[in-house]
């Protein structure tokens, strides 16, 4: 798979083909199908290349001092790779903050990966995308494809799991919550969240970059800041992402909290249920 440094600083994570793997499906959410399960073998074996702009970031933005051009060959881009991995991708390109999106620079992404899937179904399917650092999070990133069975349908499931490569480690979650219970548990939480949405490699590189990447970057930042309630440092460049992913991770850490709490009776019940990272896709076919 494929992707620019502007991408990867933006977060579209690259995934491996070789990483996505078939889950067991609750029977609360219906019962198997090989229909179900063909489509999720389409998903994770098809691939697709899709072209789409970065410019809705710009635009949506509404700086003309920071974003003096709104569009044009800068900002194209192109990812190659599955339909499973573009879909996981589209999902982490999107994340929302208690339901605000920091940015739209990854909107046509989506649309246009959305899109490409959509071409790939069978009729009667509908497909979710999610992420979440762990169950009942108010930050997740999500992406839908066709429309939602009817409440009559009698629906079949099949689920996969795509790996991101933000992996928590249980053994550290287990002892932070041991030792500083749900506020440890956050502090792990909310570390992961910043190291997927500014790695700080990546986000260096495009820092550094030309126009339009590095005003991206920077904007993303400063929403990211604006809905966490941080404050990062006054310039925004290479030597400063350390201090300003730590001010993130600060700012996050109560929001991250209070959810943890709310959902689970104890620090290590909520060390244990920790997403394992993976964008989670949910396939779901019913008969006419």
């Amino acid at each position: 798979m494929t992707s620019s440094v502007l991408d990867a600083a933006l977060c579209l994570l690259l995934v491996s083909a070789a990483a996505v793997t078939l889950v067991d499906v609750p029977s609360s959410h219906g019962s198997s199908d090989a229909g179900a399960s063909r489509t999720v073998e389409t998903l994770s074996t098809s691939t697709a290349e899709v072209e789409y702009s970065l410019a809705t970031g710009a635009r949506r933005a509404d700086d003309p001092e920071r974003f003096p051009a709104t569009d044009g060959p800068a900002f194209d881009r192109h990812a190659h790779g599955t339909l499973a991995q573009l879909l996981a991708e589209s999902t982490l390109a999107t994340p929302a903050v208690g339901g605000e999106r920091p940015t739209h620079a990854g909107t046509d992404f989506r649309r246009r990966v959305r899109a490409a899937v959509g071409r790939s179904l069978p009729p009667r399917t509908h497909v979710v995308a999610e992420w979440r650092p762990h169950p009942g999070s108010s930050i997740a990133g999500t992406a839908t494809v066709g429309e939602r069975p009817p409440p009559s349908a009698d629906v079949h499931v099949a689920v996969l799991s795509v790996p991101t490569g933000t992996e928590v480690d249980d053994d550290a979650a287990a002892r932070r919550a041991m030792d500083d219970g749900f506020a440890g548990v956050a502090t792990v939480v909310s570390e992961r969240l910043v190291r997927t949405w500014f790695p700080p490699r990546r986000t260096r590189l495009a820092l550094d970059d030309d126009y339009p990447t590095s005003a991206l970057v920077r904007y993303r930042y400063r929403r990211t800041a604006e809905l966490a309630g941080a404050t990062l440092p006054p310039t925004l460049n290479r030597s400063t992402v350390p201090a300003a992913n730590a001010r993130l991770v600060s700012a996050l850490e109560p929001r991250v909290e209070a959810d943890l709490r709310e959902r689970y009776d104890s620090p290590a019940a909520a060390a244990v249920s920790l997403s394992g990272g993976a964008v989670r896709i949910t396939v779901r076919r019913w008969s006419a």
